[in-house]
């Protein structure tokens, strides 16, 4: 009887044993649920925040006047010209700068944009919701790697400070978000990916413009 009592109480130890690691396990099983859930979501969100701001700066594009309306507009101003030979010298003055504009936009990729542009007094600006900001540094690293990827755009500095390579302003930028070559929209013009910084780690939508300033 006694033998008996014994060999039943260990075998309830036993499947105490049991349901306790059985417990511990199911306790680890749902915390490594949780956190693959909480990372799946992160994720989510970080992907909804690209798309997001892919929509954005698609949109800001779209809405800035093309070189082929301001063609447009400039050829009815001369047709407009032509009918009325009444029209002063201002508004010669006038159409000249329009033309100057506008060959400016196709030679230099300096868009119609009317907010606010990147300045070495401000330091910082915000186009649309992208901050800009500017650095100064030696690039002929950075164009052996373009080099190295196919590029034989000219290198030169247009006339407002701008490192040009080839019709583009050269930038650094997350090469997460923009990998090297990628064209971005900023405010003194279309911008080419050559670059990178620290500042990508904080603020992966930043573009740090490369100037003689």
């Amino acid at each position: 009887m006694h033998y008996n009592y014994l060999s039943v109480k260990n075998k309830c130890d036993e499947l105490q044993t049991a349901l306790d690691i059985k417990s511990d396990y199911i306790e680890v099983l749902e915390t490594t649920i949780d956190t693959k859930t909480k990372e799946e979501n992160e994720r989510l969100k970080v992907e909804q925040q690209v798309v997001d701001f892919y929509i954005g700066h698609i949109e800001r594009v779209n809405n800035l006047p093309s070189v082929e309306n301001v063609m447009a507009i400039e050829s009815d101003s001369k047709k407009e010209n032509k009918e009325d030979d009444s029209q002063d010298t201002s508004s010669d003055s006038e159409e000249n700068e329009l033309i100057e504009t506008v060959f400016e936009s196709e030679e230099y990729s300096t868009p119609a944009y009317n907010g606010s542009i990147l300045t070495a007094s401000s330091g910082v600006n915000y186009y649309g919701s992208q901050r800009e900001t500017y650095y100064n540094l030696d690039m002929s690293g950075c164009i052996d790697i373009m080099r190295s990827m196919g590029n034989t755009d000219e290198y030169w500095v247009r006339k407002d400070g701008c490192k040009m390579l080839g019709n583009y302003i050269m930038c650094a930028a997350n090469l997460d978000v923009y990998p090297r070559g990628s064209l971005v929209e900023t405010s003194l013009g279309t911008a080419i990916v050559v670059d990178t910084g620290g500042f990508a780690n904080s603020d992966p939508y930043q573009i740090d413009i490369a100037v003689t300033w």
